[in-house]
C-alpha cells in the first residue's frame, strides 16, 4: 500500500525537493521488497520448486 501511495505522489509532485523525497521513499520500498522476496520465498514455496522460483527473483 505504502508503494503505490509512493508511486502516486512521485508522479503528482510539483517540487524538485518533494520529488527527490518521493523518490527516495519509492526507491527504498523497492529495496525492501527485494530484499524480502528472497526470504518470504524461501520460507513459503513448497520444497520441490523452492530453487527454480528463488532463481527467478
Amino acid at each position: 500500500m505504502i508503494m503505490v501511495a509512493g508511486c502516486i505522489l512521485e508522479q503528482l509532485v510539483t517540487h524538485l525537493t518533494h520529488w527527490l523525497g518521493a523518490r527516495f521513499l519509492y526507491g527504498f520500498l523497492i529495496g525492501l521488497v527485494q530484499c524480502c522476496t528472497n526470504v518470504y520465498i524461501s520460507e513459503m514455496a513448497p520444497t520441490p520448486c523452492r530453487g527454480a522460483l528463488t532463481s527467478l527473483v
